[in-house]
């Protein structure tokens, strides 16, 4: 055993940040760790503004629904223990030094860095504690991200598109675009934001080419303060902000895909 406290695996963890992520070998570690996240019923969100807060959301909605509910989102804000949530709990400091152990020549062998680290050690733990669902975000683009490791997805959201990541998405937002929309799923729905002509025919076209059903936010109306009528329901998202509660309303539009009763507390 390498590491002897949660301290020392954390160290080792976020000292590896600067390592880029690909897809092929993060593929590869996966299937030697057993592949956790076939198992699990997924929500993944992506986009270049917004997917944060729509992830927030979506998450305590589906906790009206689901019994046990994760959540994975990146970069950190505290710890790196709270990438990772289930019920609103951290992953347990033990839990990251057991793996980290466990899969430390697997790591090293494949050169996983920060974020392939997190995102194996999350599907790794919502498989271990049976989570009846788990909300995803991507860490980076879509198509190549660690977290698009999922075979699919409940339903997938993309937020919006915009100008991010470019030296590894594009220089266009019809490539960037195309970059996210790989997060879609085979037969599969995927709900999307407003966003530039340009960034949306790409989108519907890998929806069309995947065979998945193309959502548009549920009508949205701005009430000032905290309040926002979605689908002609009022809400009181706690935040004034207008960008927070279009996030909210994609939310909702995505909860309401699996099924989740709009008009209920």
């Amino acid at each position: 055993m390498r590491f002897e406290t949660y301290e020392q695996a954390e160290q080792w963890i976020l000292s590896r940040k600067k390592l880029l992520v690909y897809y092929e070998p993060f593929a590869a570690a996966m299937k030697e760790a057993g592949d956790p996240q076939k198992d699990l019923l997924c929500f993944h969100v992506a986009g270049t503004n917004g997917k944060g807060s729509t992830c927030c959301v979506l998450y305590e909605i589906l906790r009206t629904k689901y019994r046990k509910v994760g959540r994975y989102t990146s970069p950190q804000l505290i710890s790196f223990r709270d990438r990772t949530v289930i019920n609103d709990e951290w992953i347990p400091g033990n839990k990251v030094l057991e793996y980290a152990n466990r899969y430390e020549e697997l790591i090293e062998r494949y050169e996983l860095g920060t974020v392939g680290i997190s995102t194996m050690f999350s599907f790794l733990w919502f498989k271990e504690e049976k989570v009846d669902a788990a909300v995803i975000e991507t860490t980076m683009g879509g198509r190549y991200d660690t977290t698009n490791i999922i075979p699919s997805a409940a339903v997938s959201v993309i937020t919006s598109i915009g100008f991010d990541h470019m030296e590894f998405l594009g220089g266009t937002l019809a490539e960037i675009a195309g970059e996210k929309a790989g997060i879609i799923k085979e037969n599969r729905p995927v709900v999307i934001g407003d966003m530039e002509e340009e960034a949306l025919a790409v989108i519907e076209q890998e929806a069309a080419v995947r065979h998945a059903r193309v959502l548009r936010c549920l009508p949205f109306e701005d009430c000032g303060g905290t309040a926002f009528l979605a689908d002609g329901i009022r809400y009181e998202t706690g935040n004034t902000a207008p960008y927070f509660k279009y996030d909210a309303a994609l939310a909702l539009t995505a909860a309401k895909t699996d099924g989740i009763d709009l008009s209920s507390e």
